[in-house]
């Protein structure tokens, strides 16, 4: 596993536009995936490709689950924008 494209998670809510906090919650509630690499019992990385994925896939659902939109705003607006910044990317790439 390359450890260039990983965040702890700090920079993984950063990363994805929540709050510290927030991202354990959503970790420990299954809206978000466990670590990729556990270095330490208090070092988690994250892969970056992963949060793409787990947030594409949230925001998928989201639009079909219309009633969790309150529980999750901030989620569901987080995996709107990064599948947004994706799709430029693949473009810029192909």
């Amino acid at each position: 596993m390359e450890i260039l494209n990983c965040l702890r998670a700090k920079d993984a809510a950063r990363y994805i536009g929540i709050a510290t906090s927030t991202f354990w919650c959503w970790v420990q509630q299954g809206k978000l995936p466990q670590a990729d690499l556990r270095m330490g019992a208090r070092v988690t990385l994250w892969k970056k490709e992963t949060l793409d994925k787990a947030l594409v896939a949230f925001g998928n659902d989201a639009e079909v689950t219309e009633k969790n939109k309150l529980h999750s705003v901030k989620m569901i607006e987080a995996a709107k924008k990064r599948k947004q910044n994706l799709v430029k990317r693949d473009e810029v790439s192909a």
